[in-house]
């Protein structure tokens, strides 16, 4: 719940935005979730946005209306390492993404469809917001996992992935129905990932409850339907 309330807080400030950008990351994926067996998601503390931005002209026009609203970009604190694309507003943390990677230095491949894919949805305090889709989210979160994690099993990129896949009751419809290159994209990707035994033995029941057997089998069946 603390996730919804942290996104729906930075929806309302965000409100004269929210037809340029989607909500995207660790923050999203409570709302990614629809099955109420699943367990608890990550504490995150900062909010995720796409924007289809394609210079740095663009990305500092937008900083300066979002500065006056309120925002601030965020200074660092001693040696902390601060992403030049986050923002904060009453403590509260915007990293946005642009879809172009030249930007700011980094993108991912899939921003951009993702960010054209998106659904509308209505958040408890009756905004509506564009969420990324469940099939962009978990490729997302894979080509991240690539690059950033370096294939490590504990990252929170993945702890997003085992937490999408067991809490979304329709996620092998949601990913073999999306556009051909995503779902090649993320088969691909899983059959690599489930060549390691750890995987299924560790990482899985690890982003889990270690006692839960049973949701460990239901995501390792899931990524199996996708794969096959």
């Amino acid at each position: 719940m603390r996730n919804k309330q942290l996104l729906m807080n930075m929806a309302a400030v965000l409100e004269p935005f929210l037809d340029k950008i989607i909500f995207v990351g660790g923050c999203a994926v409570d709302y990614l979730i629809t099955d109420p067996a699943a367990g608890d998601t990550r504490i995150t503390e900062d909010v995720d946005v796409i924007a289809e931005i394609v210079s740095k002209k663009e990305f500092y026009e937008l900083q300066e209306q979002l500065k006056i609203l309120g925002f601030a970009e965020k200074m660092p604190l001693d040696e902390e390492t601060i992403p030049l694309c986050r923002m904060e507003y009453n403590k509260m943390l915007l990293d946005i993404m642009p879809t172009e990677g030249s930007v700011l230095g980094f993108t991912n491949r899939w921003y951009l469809p993702a960010l054209k894919s998106a659904k509308e949805i209505v958040l408890e305090n009756g905004l509506s917001i564009r969420l990324i889709s469940p099939a962009y989210f978990i490729a997302t979160k894979l080509s991240a996992f690539r690059s950033r994690g370096k294939s490590d099993f504990y990252c929170h990129d993945m702890e997003d992935i085992i937490n999408v896949i067991n809490g979304n009751i329709n996620i092998v419809t949601e990913i073999l129905s999306s556009d051909e290159d995503v779902k090649n994209y993320i088969r691909s990707e899983f059959i690599e990932i489930t060549k390691d035994r750890l995987f299924l033995t560790n990482c899985i029941p690890g982003h889990l409850d270690n006692e839960d057997i049973e949701r460990t089998e239901i995501v390792y069946k899931k990524i199996q339907d996708v794969i096959s």
